[in-house]
């Protein structure tokens, strides 16, 4: 490839990075990472009920360290690498407390983060400043990023696994000729998809390009993928397999619609604050705008694609890209969205961004000197950190229990209580300290609304839930089991029969700033 292709499509020299491009790097990092502190400090997150998922998934993990099994012991329909993500946090709080470990964990999912954006780095390192700078910049303060780290969510840690994976398959920007790292590669793939199924989507873009390049690294790259995903899941699934696969698969596939419309999540992808806001309030105002800029994106990242000569194309580029097509296309088509799902489309967008970006001929004629371009990028990122923030203060999570309600009066109330705590919100549990479900003789309830799935075939918080046979046979189980309940915002799907028999054996107060009622038994069992 001669000097005028490499121009052609922003790649560097193999030269070491400029000061200059140092600066870009960490800038980018650190504006990603004063928005995170900034979100939990804000909006008050810290030690406040912010997610349902969060308290599933750290809820597993104290679980999972402790013996009880998910699939087996509990419904759990996520794949199960994501307790042991959190199982190093889960296992420190035996020494600090359980509510500091959840906030450790929080803070960690925060770390994975950061660290997605260095993955992102790396794999444009060799792309101009301005290309480094914007594909990451897009990747980084996208506000599906920015909010699928308020708390423990998957999205960052399938984000970590899929960009290592990208990263092991290639050689500079090349589909790499080392067997060993086409094997690490499939791994790692393997992996993210023990975390979270939708990896899926970039393992079969990688799968169709590595095909055309060689069939056997095609090979190498499936079969490390399949070797990942039973290294993980095969143990477990030795202990439950019709319950895995019920869990996991079936319920998840026949699961009722649910979260965004299209237009708020074409919004969301495009990761632009106060998009998602504008296609909430005034949905077709909203809705239309966000069209308009998705297809207008689309055209010129594909006219931009056609413009480099098929020569110059990288691997690096046509995975960013065809991955940005299907996953997108994946999430829009979806039976149900929520606002974090769009932080899995954000990096691949941004690889492709930056693979793709050619400066302006404008620009190019013009030299600009070294202490201009830092005054450029101090305003850029000045100006991107002050939208980002207010757009993502404006449309993060806000808790809807506070830290005072949770810590104060619900821990006061539970103080009494020495036995076993069921609750459909584990988050609440968590963070007044009585999570009980990991220990001996306790009913382990970790995801109340995925057991409710289960039993009910994919839809949760339905009216004809409450006469569901199995539920709430299930539930009557954990009601005799439990020495206090705790009835959070969502919907608990309890029949007559459960709610006479807490009524009766059971004082309660409803806590009305969180929409939480908590009811303690009256006698000791």
């Amino acid at each position: 490839m001669d000097s005028q292709q490499l121009r052609g499509v922003s790649l560097r020299r193999s030269e070491p990075w400029s000061t200059r491009t140092w600066q870009i790097v960490v800038s980018v990092i650190v504006l990603c990472g004063m928005v995170l502190a900034v979100q939990a400090i804000s909006t008050d997150h810290i030690g406040s009920v912010v997610e349902y998922d969060d308290g599933v998934y750290f809820g597993a993990a104290l679980n999972f360290i402790h013996g009880v099994l998910p699939y087996k012991n509990y419904v759990f329909l996520q794949p199960p690498l994501i307790a042991v993500w959190l199982s190093p946090a889960a296992v420190l709080a035996s020494k600090l407390g359980v509510r500091t470990a959840f906030e450790l964990a929080r803070a960690f999912t925060d770390l994975i983060s950061l660290l997605n954006v260095g993955l992102v780095v790396f794999l444009l390192r060799k792309r101009t400043n301005s290309a480094i700078f914007i594909g990451t910049s897009i990747m980084a303060l996208s506000i599906s990023t920015i909010q699928a780290s308020q708390t423990v969510l998957i999205e960052p840690f399938l984000v970590f696994l899929s960009l290592l994976s990208v990263i092991a398959l290639l050689s500079g920007e090349s589909i790499t000729q080392d067997s060993r790292r086409l094997w690490l590669s499939g791994v790692l793939f393997g992996l993210a998809g023990a975390t979270k199924v939708w990896a899926i989507v970039p393992v079969l873009v990688v799968l169709v390009i590595t095909w055309r390049t060689r069939r056997d690294f095609a090979v190498k790259v499936a079969v490390g993928t399949a070797l990942g995903f039973i290294a993980t899941v095969g143990p477990l699934l030795l202990t439950a397999p019709s319950q895995l696969v019920r869990q996991v698969v079936l319920t998840q596939a026949i699961r009722g619609a649910s979260g965004e419309r299209v237009p708020s999540r074409i919004a969301n992808l495009l990761g632009i604050s106060y998009l998602s806001d504008l296609t909430r309030t005034y949905t077709v105002i909203g809705g239309t705008v966000a069209i308009v800029i998705a297809l207008a994106a689309l055209f010129v990242m594909r006219r931009s694609y056609q413009s480099i000569s098929p020569t110059s194309r990288t691997s690096l580029g046509r995975i960013a890209l065809w991955s940005t097509v299907a996953v997108g296309t994946s999430l829009l088509i979806a039976p149900s969205y929520y606002y974090h799902y769009g932080a899995f489309l954000a990096p691949y967008v941004g690889l492709a961004v930056g693979t793709l970006y050619r400066p302006p001929r404008w620009l190019s004629k013009h030299k600009i000197e070294a202490s201009n371009w830092r005054h450029l990028y101090a305003v850029l990122a000045v100006a991107i950190f002050s939208l980002v923030w207010l757009g993502d203060v404006k449309q993060a999570t806000m808790p809807p229990i506070r830290a005072s309600v949770v810590t104060e009066s619900m821990a006061k109330m539970l103080s009494p209580v020495h036995g076993c705590v069921v609750t459909n919100d584990p988050a609440i549990a968590i963070l007044a300290g009585h999570y009980t479900s990991d220990r001996a003789g306790c009913p382990p309830v970790v995801d109340w609304n995925g057991t409710e799935r289960y039993y009910v075939r994919g839809i949760s918080g339905e009216p004809q839930d409450n006469q569901n046979v199995k539920l709430q046979s299930t539930i009557t189980g954990w009601l005799h089991a439990a020495d206090a309940v705790i009835l959070g915002t969502v919907d608990a799907g309890i029949g007559s029969a459960n709610l006479s028999y807490l009524n009766h054996h059971f004082r309660s107060r409803f806590f009305q700033a969180a929409g939480v009622t908590v009811y303690v038994r009256s006698r000791p069992r």
